[in-house]
């Protein structure tokens, strides 16, 4: 008799979409030796999930649902997160739910996080709130028979707490990962310098080390050490040889390490050749660019060499480049200019979030020896909003 049920979350399996592995899965059960209902979790030990792709979620009700809904992530803190993306579909007693699209800043590693969940059965009742229960939670979760919802002898629910339900989880930690995105190397005296960017995961839980090798000789010249945001550049003084930099990641809550080379990406130019850098005049960096997760950002610019512009590139993967324009200037009988000008435009993600440092490169029409790079770099602002 569905009036003498009430509804609540019977299991939940929860599969990392990266990986395909089954991170965990639990599931409330009866335990008639002690009386109680406990939830199990089979997979053990659980395993841990970095979100970078997401989540899938398959849920099984105690009985057959009108509805059933995710409402959002609930922290150790109290408060909570919603996915941008989030997929459901199912009836009945079986429902599922893909999770998307995480902005991984907001969650810690070895964290665990709560999925809240809400509903109705066909009778209009509500889905118990089983983590609000005595004993759920203990560890294991157990709640006394005594402890449940029954009817009273007029036929009333009495201990029935409803609204939406805590009880299932997952573990998150962050998977160590880096790129470096972009070194430019400027090579006019009297300094010289790198300037490179740098995309981590784990940002506030990875710092770097920059081992940087001036000359080319296999020995590390010198070294700088620092915390690194998910993206990030800075200057530093070289010798202009051909310098080679070392990158080492460390999670500091993992002591895991991760290695990455990267050198120089222009040459130095011989004196002998005498040819300009390409030099960016105008650029939208200089209109202080922030934008929200999701939204396109577009960036213009503004090329000029004597030479001609071989090429322009961004350094966001993915950039679509339109509205390219080509031409010549002339400032006397035998001397002018060339130019180009174009648009670079590219969606964030949640990864890209804070400070978003791009790299725009022009490389000119010289030969091969003497070709020289030029460089724009700014900054766009990547909001949550």
């Amino acid at each position: 008799d569905a009036c003498d049920q009430l509804p609540y979350v019977q299991s939940v399996q929860i599969t990392d979409i990266a990986t395909g592995n089954l991170i965990t899965y639990q599931n409330w059960e009866w335990n008639t030796d002690q009386s109680q209902l406990c939830l199990v979790k089979y997979v053990a030990p659980e395993l841990t999930t970095d979100l970078t792709q997401g989540l899938q979620v398959t849920v099984v009700t105690s009985e057959p649902m009108s509805n059933l809904s995710f409402n959002n992530i609930v922290f150790p803190n109290g408060t909570s997160y919603t996915p941008p993306e989030i997929t459901a579909f199912g009836s009945e007693t079986y429902w599922f739910f893909t999770l998307n699209n995480f902005n991984l800043n907001t969650f810690n590693s070895n964290t665990y996080y709560n999925l809240q969940f809400s509903g109705q059965d066909l009778d209009g009742n509500s889905l118990l709130s089983m983590h609000t229960y005595p004993g759920a939670g203990a560890t294991p979760p157990c709640i006394a028979a005594n402890d449940l919802p029954y009817k009273n002898d007029e036929g009333n629910w009495e201990n029935y707490i409803t609204g939406y339900d805590n009880s299932f989880g997952f573990t998150y930690e962050c998977s160590l990962s880096a790129e470096v995105v972009m070194i430019v190397c400027d090579d006019l005296p009297p300094s010289y310098s790198v300037l490179f960017a740098v995309n981590t995961s784990c940002a506030e839980e990875v710092t770097w080390v920059i081992q940087m090798d001036w000359d080319d000789d296999g020995v590390i010249d010198q070294i700088s050490t620092s915390t690194t945001p998910v993206e990030m550049g800075t200057t530093v003084e070289y010798s202009p040889f051909s310098p080679k930099a070392r990158f080492v990641f460390t999670n500091t809550l993992t002591s895991e390490q991760l290695v990455v080379y990267a050198a120089c990406q222009e040459t130095t130019t011989p004196p002998e050749c005498q040819n300009d850098v390409p030099l960016f005049t105008n650029t939208s960096f200089t209109q202080n660019l922030q934008t929200c997760i999701g939204e396109p950002v577009c960036i213009s610019y503004h090329v000029t060499d004597q030479n001609g512009i071989q090429n322009v590139t961004c350094s966001v993967a993915g950039a679509v480049h339109s509205s390219i324009q080509t031409g010549f200037t002339a400032t006397g009988s035998s001397t002018g200019y060339y130019w180009q000008q174009g648009t670079f435009c590219f969606t964030p993600t949640p990864s890209n979030a804070s400070e978003m440092v791009v790299f725009l490169q022009a490389t000119d029409n010289a030969s091969f020896y003497c070709a020289e790079t030029g460089a724009a770099i700014g900054t766009v602002s990547v909001l949550c909003c």
